[in-house]
């Protein structure tokens, strides 16, 4: 069921990690309030167990090969969201070390048996065994169907993912770039694997451990227990993982004795070609993105120095050792206790982090202090200013430059400078969001996947950094910073009732403008409510231990915001009108052109014009 390098294209890869990352963002955050560090151990062995179940390989006679996940298992003791982490864990382990499973395809296996798996089969257990004692049979039943049902449902996934390939990666002669089977035969195959075979041994598996832990410990099976299994009960899980470590080799030695092939859909390139006639090319391109340090689990069986049974029970005991290690740095770092059990306090962080944001926001609303200094910036008429600052952010959007972006962002800094900005507020300001997520998306831009050219960086499977990639990210880059730049210039250097009458000189809609000044007055008021209802939750309630009662002292407060916010609108806006407001912006402030104004105004029309002929001779 692991999908390798090359099977998926580069769509589904990032829709694979775009749909886990929101996944183990919440499942970190589910078991950080859940997961007590005794629990850790627990979690680990569901590692393990999963790590090496997935060793073994089943054949169909003269047909494939499969396998059992243990994904289900692991969510019965622990709950679907520690499950899919423990199995995340060992997914990635198997593909970084042993090459089982592409690096490419990380996303859509940990999505099909570390999300789709776990969670479908827990919500069928639950089902069965509600009401139930611990050592009912239906627990038992309920196991082994779960562990067929999550199975089924994963296999589902997988021929989906597999079988849109050919519909979207083809050649205009019709040969697949990617996996070369369609919806029809990859659902059908899959499916039809795991419903007559497969889904059947990992029944057997589920049901099997959770009869032996009613014997053993009925408390790990309790929907509601907070007991932590003993430790001769953890003993018996480990010693249950090393037999299966030892035994491992079965899964080489069952395929051999039957003449089975490798799994559907995990063929390598020579079996595609002798299957096909031909390789796909991008199968061929990312067949060999990654060089597995141990691939097929048998690091030493080119050497030839040990016998392949040993190298393979070596490798699941080296995969065992890395997917615990990897769990408890996890679990404890999830746990939120210290080393002796109790939990450690990080109200004083919620605090900080809170009152902290909502000073940013007031800082950054609240920025009159900034536009009354005597800078640069500040003396300039607020008409040539806008005027300048975008004329600037057209040469900005329209040079294809390095060094003329260059240029641009650096004058902004001068100015910002000149204009009594600490070189440290304006950087954060600009430097601490939206281009920080730009370097995200032009990151892709850098490969020759995206961009060919000439590479400078050379990698694994042909893969390369080129240098028409850095160019173009490097640009894009550069162009984002200059025109948030230059945009934070004009908020900092412009006080806000004078932003919004050069707003309506320019011919922009009154509406927007009100709503703006609205907007501005209003936001400004809340957070300083918010601020200060937090601080007097603070001193009334003090140290709220139980998370229970956090949110519903959060909950009570945001209602009575709403209220307040619902009432004070009509008061914000009468005032207003109390105080001559007719829409239209007023200042007392007569805007004067200077001197100053004019030079300013003069460069930037230059820097357009240079902008304009340079794009005209660079064609």
């Amino acid at each position: 069921m692991h999908i390798p390098d090359g099977y998926l294209g580069p769509t589904t890869c990032v829709a694979g990690f775009a749909a886990m990352a929101p996944v183990w963002a919440i499942a970190s955050h589910q078991v950080k309030k859940t997961l007590q560090s005794r629990q850790v151990p627990l979690l680990a062995i569901g590692a393990a167990f999963s790590f090496v179940i997935m060793m073994f390989n089943i054949p169909i006679p003269g047909g494939t090969t499969g396998h059992a996940v243990g994904a289900v298992l692991v969510a019965i003791l622990l709950g679907p969201w520690a499950a899919c982490i423990a199995v995340s864990v060992a997914l990635v382990i198997q593909a970084l070390l042993f090459g089982d499973g592409g690096i490419t395809a990380i996303g859509a296996n940990c999505f099909n048996m570390a999300f789709a798996m776990p969670f479908a089969g827990y919500a069928v257990y639950r089902t069965i065994s509600v009401g139930s004692s611990a050592t009912s049979i239906r627990r038992v039943i309920g196991a082994g169907v779960a562990g067929y049902v999550g199975i089924l449902v994963s296999a589902l996934f997988t021929g989906i993912e597999l079988g849109l390939q050919p519909l979207l990666h083809h050649t205009t002669t019709g040969h697949a770039l990617y996996c070369p089977y369609g919806l029809r035969v990859a659902v059908t195959t899959m499916v039809g694997e795991h419903l007559l075979l497969f889904g059947w041994i990992e029944l057997a598996v589920t049901a099997l451990v959770v009869k032996y832990l009613q014997r053993q410990d009925p408390s790990l099976l309790h929907p509601s227990a907070k007991v932590v299994s003993a430790g001769s009960t953890r003993t018996r899980l480990w010693i249950g993982v090393a037999v299966l470590a030892i035994l491992s080799p079965l899964g080489l030695v069952l395929p051999a004795l039957l003449n089975a092939d490798s799994a559907w859909g995990e063929w390598s390139t020579e079996q595609i070609h002798t299957m096909l006639g031909y390789i796909p090319a991008g199968m061929d391109r990312l067949s060999s993105v990654w060089h597995s340090p141990m691939p097929d689990y048998a690091p030493v069986q080119a050497a030839g120095s040990m016998h392949l049974s040993l190298a393979y029970i070596l490798s699941a005991c080296i995969g065992i050792v890395v997917c615990v290690a990897g769990v408890f740095v996890i679990g404890r770092l999830l746990s939120g206790e210290d080393g002796r059990g109790s939990r450690t306090n990080t109200s004083g962080f919620i605090e900080r982090t809170l009152l902290g944001v909502v000073s940013l926001l007031k800082d950054t609303v609240s920025n009159d202090q900034i536009a009354s200094r005597r800078g640069l910036l500040q003396r300039c008429d607020p008409r040539i200013k806008a005027l300048s600052i975008a004329l600037l952010l057209t040469c900005a959007l329209l040079s294809r430059s390095l060094a003329a972006l260059a240029a641009i962002y650096a004058v902004c800094v001068a100015l910002a400078l000149l204009s009594s900005i600490t070189a440290g507020f304006f950087l954060k300001r600009t430097l601490l969001f939206i281009p920080l997520f730009s370097l995200l998306i032009v990151v892709p831009a850098l490969f020759n996947v995206i961009t060919p050219g000439d590479p400078v960086v050379s990698i694994t499977g042909g893969l390369s950094i080129t240098r028409q990639g850095i160019d173009s990210a490097a640009i894009f880059l550069l162009r984002v910073l200059a025109s948030v730049s230059l945009a934070v210039l004009l908020v900092l250097t412009t006080r806000h009732h004078a932003l919004l009458k050069v707003l309506r000189m320019f011919r922009v809609p009154r509406v927007f403008v009100m709503t703006m000044g609205m907007t501005y007055r209003y936001v400004y008021l809340l957070l300083d409510i918010i601020q200060n209802t937090f601080t007097a939750i603070r001193s009334r309630v003090g140290f709220i231990a139980s998370t229970r009662t956090g949110r519903r002292v959060v909950a009570s407060n945001m209602a009575g915001l709403w209220v307040r916010s619902y009432r004070m609108h009509t008061q914000v806006y009468d005032a207003m009108l109390s105080r001559g407001y007719t829409g239209e912006p007023k200042v007392l402030d007569t805007f004067r052109v200077k001197a100053t104004d004019l030079v300013i105004l003069a460069c930037a029309l230059l820097s357009l014009m240079g902008t304009l002929w340079q794009n005209h001779f660079s064609r």
